[in-house]
C-alpha cells in the first residue's frame, strides 16, 4: 500500500514536472524574446508591472491559498462554498485595493515605478491574479494536478502565440507585452472556475463559517507568504529605485534564470503539500518530508552545479551579450535557490500541523533586516549586494523553519526525528 502511494506521489511529481518544463521551455522563449524586443529598459519597465500585479495579489490573498488546499483537501464536500467565498474575495477586496494603490499613485506620482496605461494595466492584474490563485490551489486541494497542468501549458501556448503575432506586427512596447499576459491570465482564471464547478453537483455557495476558518487557517500563512514575497521582491524593486529601469532589466533575467534552476523544488512543494494535509499522524508526516527532502536536496545540488557552469554561455547565446551584467548576481541567486529547496520541505512540513504565531513577528523582522541590507549592500556592490542580501535572508528562514521542524518533533516524541 505504501509503495503505491510512494509511486502515486512520484508519478504526480513527474507528470507536473514534464508538464512545467514544456511550460518553462515556451517561457524561457518567450523571455528571450520580451528581452531582445524590449531592451534592458523595456524588460525593467515590464518586470516593474509584474511586480505591482503581483504583489497585489500577495497583499489581498489573506492566506486564503493555503486554507483553501487545507480544507478541501480534508473534506471535497467543501468544494462548494470555497469556491463562492473565493470569488466574493477576489473581486471585492481585490477591486478595492488596485483602485486605492491608483489613488495613491495618481496623487504621489514619483512613487509610482511606472506610469500611464502600463500601470493601470498592472493594477487590474490583482483581482484576476488573485482569483487565479485561489482557484489553482482548490485544483490542488481536490488532487485534479492534471487540470491544473493542462490549465498552465495551454495558456504558456497561447501567450507564446500572441507574442509571437505582436512581434509580427510590429507593435512591440511594454504596454502591448504585458496587455498579452493579462489576456492569458484571464483564460487561466474562467478556464479554472469551469473546472472546479463542473465538480459540483450544485450552484455555487458562500459560507461566512468557512470563511472566519479559513482566515483563522490562512492570517498566519498570510503573513508569512507576504513577508517571502518581499524577501524575494524587495530587491527588484529597490534596484529599480537606486539604480534604475535598464539595472533592474538585468537584475530581472538573473531572476527568471533563477527561477528555472528553481523548477523541481517548487512542483514538488506543489503535490507535497496536500499530500501532508491529508496525512493523518505527525509521524507519517515527518517520513514522507524527509524521504522527500532527502533526494530533492541531492538531486538539486547537482542541477545547481550544472546551472553555474554553462550559465555565462547560456546568457550570452540566448539574450546577448548586453545582458552579460546579470551573470554574477544569477550565481549568487542559485546558492539562494539551493537554501530555499532546503527550506521548502521544513516549511510544508511545519504548515501541514498548524502554523506557529511566532513566524509572524520572526518574518517580520527578516524583512526589515532584508530592506537594511538591501539598502547598505546595494549602495556598495549593487545587483551583486541585492543578491546577497537575499541570500542571507532566506539562509536566516531556512534555519528558523529547520529549528522549529525539530523542536515539534522532539517535543512530539516523534522516532528519528
Amino acid at each position: 500500500m505504501d509503495r503505491a502511494k510512494d509511486s502515486e506521489f512520484v508519478g504526480k511529481i513527474l507528470n507536473t514536472l514534464s508538464t512545467r518544463v514544456l511550460i518553462i521551455g515556451f517561457g524561457f522563449v518567450t523571455s528571450v524574446l520580451i528581452a531582445r524586443t524590449l531592451g534592458p529598459e523595456g524588460r525593467g519597465m515590464f518586470a516593474m508591472a509584474v511586480t505591482i500585479g503581483v504583489l497585489g495579489v500577495q497583499l489581498t490573498n489573506l492566506g486564503l491559498h493555503g486554507a483553501n488546499t487545507y480544507y478541501v483537501a480534508r473534506d471535497t464536500n467543501l468544494l462548494s462554498a470555497l469556491l463562492g467565498n473565493s470569488l466574493i474575495v477576489s473581486f471585492t477586496l481585490g477591486t478595492i485595493i488596485s483602485l486605492l494603490a491608483g489613488l495613491f499613485f495618481w496623487i504621489y506620482p514619483s512613487l509610482a515605478p511606472i506610469h500611464g496605461t502600463l500601470l493601470l494595466m498592472a493594477l487590474a492584474w490583482t483581482p484576476l491574479g488573485l482569483a487565479y490563485l485561489l482557484f489553482q490551489s482548490l485544483l490542488l486541494g481536490v488532487d485534479n494536478v492534471r487540470t491544473y497542468n493542462r490549465i498552465e501549458l495551454a495558456t504558456k501556448l497561447f501567450y507564446f502565440g500572441l507574442l509571437g503575432v505582436i512581434i509580427l506586427s510590429n507593435q512591440v512596447t511594454p504596454e502591448v507585452v504585458f496587455g498579452g499576459t493579462l489576456l492569458a491570465l484571464f483564460v487561466r482564471f474562467a478556464w479554472s472556475y469551469f473546472s472546479l464547478s463542473a465538480k459540483i453537483n450544485h450552484a455555487v455557495s458562500c459560507s461566512v463559517n468557512l470563511f472566519r476558518k479559513s482566515m483563522r487557517y490562512g492570517v498566519k500563512s498570510y503573513f508569512g507568504s507576504l513577508f517571502s514575497f518581499f524577501l524575494l521582491k524587495i530587491d527588484l524593486l529597490m534596484i529599480n529605485n537606486m539604480l534604475g529601469t535598464k539595472e533592474a532589466g538585468y537584475y530581472d533575467i538573473a531572476i527568471n534564470l533563477a527561477e528555472l534552476v528553481f523548477i523541481l523544488p517548487e512542483i514538488v512543494a506543489i503535490i507535497l503539500f496536500p499530500k501532508l494535509c491529508a496525512t493523518k499522524t505527525t509521524i507519517e508526516k515527518w517520513k514522507i518530508a524527509r524521504q522527500t527532502g532527502f533526494w530533492l536536496a541531492g538531486i538539486m545540488l547537482v542541477i545547481c552545479g550544472l546551472a553555474a557552469l554553462f550559465a555565462e554561455p547560456a546568457i550570452e547565446i540566448l539574450f546577448g551579450s548586453p545582458f552579460l551584467p546579470s551573470l554574477l548576481p544569477f550565481l549568487i541567486l542559485i546558492v539562494c535557490k539551493y537554501v530555499l529547496t532546503l527550506n521548502l520541505i521544513f516549511n510544508n512540513f511545519v504548515v501541514s500541523i498548524h502554523i506557529p504565531w511566532t513566524s509572524i513577528p520572526f518574518s517580520f523582522c527578516l524583512v526589515v533586516s532584508n530592506i537594511i541590507l538591501n539598502l547598505i549592500m546595494i549602495e556598495r556592490f549593487g545587483m551583486v549586494g541585492a543578491a546577497w542580501a537575499t541570500t542571507i535572508s532566506f539562509g536566516m528562514l531556512a534555519l528558523f523553519n529547520m529549528f522549529y521542524s525539530y523542536k515539534y518533533l522532539i517535543s512530539n516524541k516523534v522516532p528519528d526525528a
